[in-house]
């Protein structure tokens, strides 16, 4: 080591040493940014401005998962009975949104929690409004999970979790 260290002068070395860091320093950094997000206004809605911003800077990561499962984490198809007879069929979706509420002259956000039906959310998957985040449906963390929505003829699928991560993972 000390050989090589001979071998070079010390402007070399400091040379070497300043593009190591930076090298590593922006590596690391474009991990830990927001990248460009295709459904800001509906995170914001789903998380609140505070909740959005404070997740910004402590987990953007976070972001990037949830904007890419708002807008490519699910595909709406319709249902062909001798391929999906096996699937669960829901009757009842989640729904849940915030809402402002004024107590006592104070105002302050609420997450609302209804049930709607599979008509009424088929209904609201078409609206250009419609946020994927404010709806629950179970999913896998490694499998794409399917839902036959009630009688509508239409099925939800949804992407795992490591699908998601990996689409995340090539937009950065």
């Amino acid at each position: 080591m000390m050989k090589l260290l001979q071998k070079h002068n010390h402007s070399e070395l400091r040379y070497l040493l300043l593009v190591t860091i930076l090298f590593f320093g922006l590596s690391q950094s474009a991990y830990s940014q927001v990248t460009s997000l295709n459904n800001e206004a509906q995170l914001i809605e789903y998380l609140g401005q505070e909740k959005y911003n404070e997740f910004t800077q402590s987990n953007p990561s976070y972001i990037n998962f949830l904007d890419v499962r708002c807008s490519s984490g699910y595909v709406m198809m319709d249902y062909v009975e001798e391929k999906m007879n096996e699937f669960p069929v829901i009757e009842i979706i989640y729904h849940s949104s915030l809402e402002i509420v004024i107590t006592e002259g104070k105002e302050y956000l609420e997450r609302i929690e209804s049930k709607i039906s599979p008509e009424e959310f088929v209904l609201a998957v078409e609206s250009p409004e419609f946020n994927f985040l404010e709806y629950k449906f179970s999913f896998d963390r490694s499998k794409i999970t399917y839902h036959v929505l009630g009688n509508t003829g239409k099925v939800i699928m949804i992407f795992p979790v490591e699908k998601i991560n990996k689409l995340v993972n090539a937009r950065i």
